[in-house]
């Protein structure tokens, strides 16, 4: 396992950092500018986010590294079932975040769930992904305004 430090990977179009664990998904908010203009990720397992607690209550993966964040989910599943303590898996402070062909299977039971929120003008971009979103009475919204979704199949049921 990665563990937070990626499996491989420079975080070049043709050299990603491969993401195979919480730890390494949720790293790639923290990891370092690299002085590119672009930083690439790919997923290479399924993902269940249950399995990482947030301590603080917000965000799972904050985005703070300058660089715009381009992520291949390579058709792999990202599962998240959202209780009451974090509010959003993805919080842009800097830069764009863009994913490509990641399935998202997303339960909520809070007020306050969003796949994205955003503290400024950056936005989420999807495109080619699928959102299954389980939603209680209680739930906001799933995307900030300034999400783009770019060829996604979204399924929101309760």
């Amino acid at each position: 396992m990665a563990n937070g430090n990626f499996k491989g990977g420079l975080g070049l179009v043709d050299d990603p950092y491969l993401i195979e664990d919480v730890l390494d998904f949720i790293a790639l908010g923290r990891s370092k500018n690299t002085g590119q203009e672009y930083v690439y990720y790919k997923i290479v397992n399924d993902i269940d986010l249950d399995t990482f607690i947030n301590e603080n209550g917000w965000g799972l993966i904050y985005i703070y590294a300058g660089a715009d964040k381009v992520v291949e989910g390579n058709n792999k599943v990202i599962t998240f079932t959202h209780a009451n303590r974090t509010k959003e898996i993805f919080k842009l402070y800097t830069g764009n975040l863009t994913i490509n062909n990641l399935n998202f299977k997303i339960k909520s039971i809070n007020e306050n769930t969003y796949i994205l929120n955003s503290e400024s003008s950056y936005k989420l971009i999807l495109n080619n992904c699928n959102v299954d979103f389980e939603y209680s009475n209680y739930t906001k919204g799933i995307f900030a305004d300034n999400s783009e979704l770019n060829y996604c199949n979204i399924n929101i049921h309760n």
